[in-house]
């Protein structure tokens, strides 16, 4: 699910992201490894499938991860499935203007439409995958 939101973003026009880079503390201390980022601009883009849902170790761990990520400055960003399936514009919006707030030389004015064609709307998802 990473690589289809690296391609949307892509697609639209927006700067690539990094994948699984490490984000350490001021003291060089292990915090996260963040999905996505862009690190110059200090956001931090994860998603969550189920996973992080159902399993209340991991979703603890990503609880207090993403406050100190936000102690720390970052901009944290979560997206699910839907974010990607049912309201694909919605998050490069949300991305793009985060982007833009945090002052990334490369974004774009307005998102390009060739993710259109690759990332069609659909309903809202269920809970089997079809």
């Amino acid at each position: 699910m990473e690589t289809r939101l690296r391609l949307l973003f892509v697609l639209a026009g927006l700067p690539e992201p990094q994948p699984g880079l490490e984000i350490l503390d001021n003291h060089g201390q292990w915090v996260a490894t963040a999905d996505l980022q862009y690190r110059a601009q200090r956001i931090a883009i994860e998603y969550d499938g189920d996973l992080h849902r159902t399993n209340k170790r991991k979703w603890r761990h990503d609880v207090a991860a993403r406050e100190t990520l936000r102690q720390l400055g970052w901009e944290v960003i979560i997206l699910t499935a839907d974010d990607i399936f049912v309201r694909p514009h919605h998050t490069l919006v949300r991305v793009h203007d985060a982007l833009r707030a945090r002052n990334h030389p490369d974004v774009p004015a307005t998102l390009e439409p060739q993710w259109q064609s690759h990332f069609q709307p659909r309903g809202y998802l269920t809970d089997t995958w079809q």
